[in-house]
């Protein structure tokens, strides 16, 4: 069983205690990112999107009910794959703006994802084009060096007061990287694209997010202890 460190736990127990916080217009405390950042503020956390751990070892997670939490963002191979798939796999909103924003939970209405070859790869349901893929490394390095240790803080936000509550914690840990595959497949992680091609034809890659239910996170963790 692991634990972060004496400061850490104690600024989290402190925040549990208090519970309920207005967090503050402006600044970075936007979108439905609010409650993380300032969870991370809270604790003395710099906000950063870098591919390393927010608290030291652990990595900090706000989840605010069922939705699904982002593990990381992975572009898929081959290089430049993404304008493809936006052209081909996409379709002209109102605004005329060719898009691709899909989340795939092992198999959708239109796409299904294998593990082939050392590599997950999403295809177009009768379709034989171009798939998008990851090697198995570079998926489980991914994880493994931002998600090793987790620290899960569950609450209620409501966007309308910005009113947060900070109910509960639990540190995840002994990362199941081997599972991380199976899950994937299997549909309990989520691949979620999300992109379009701008009027000058430069694709915007908002980042091919790895997601999961709170309740799934057992399939990747072998060690939970509940903060309080």
């Amino acid at each position: 069983m692991s634990v972060p460190d004496r400061k850490t736990r104690g600024l989290l127990r402190d925040i549990l205690d208090t519970c309920e916080y207005e967090i503050p217009r402006g600044g970075s405390f936007e979108g439905s990112g609010a409650p993380g950042l300032y969870l991370e503020h809270l604790l003395g956390l710099e906000t950063s999107n870098r591919d390393i751990p927010d608290a030291g070892a652990w990595e900090l997670k706000f989840s605010g009910g069922n939705s699904l939490l982002t593990l990381f963002h992975k572009t898929p191979q081959p290089h430049a794959s993404m304008r493809y798939i936006v052209n081909r796999w996409g379709w002209t909103g109102r605004n005329g703006r060719q898009s691709f924003r899909h989340t795939i939970c092992g198999q959708s209405d239109r796409f299904e994802v294998f593990d082939e070859a050392n590599a997950i790869r999403v295809r177009r349901t009768g379709h034989d084009d171009v798939a998008p893929w990851w090697h198995h490394d570079d998926l489980i390095t991914a994880f493994a060096r931002k998600l090793g240790k987790l620290i899960l803080v569950g609450g209620k936000y409501t966007p309308r007061t910005r009113i947060v509550r900070y109910e509960s914690a639990e540190y995840l840990s002994e990362a199941r990287t081997t599972n991380l595959i199976r899950a994937i497949v299997s549909g309990q992680v989520c691949i979620d694209f999300d992109a379009y091609i701008r009027e000058s034809g430069a694709v915007r890659d908002h980042g091919t997010k790895f997601r999961i239910k709170p309740e799934d996170l057992r399939a990747i963790y072998s060690s939970r202890e509940a903060a309080r």
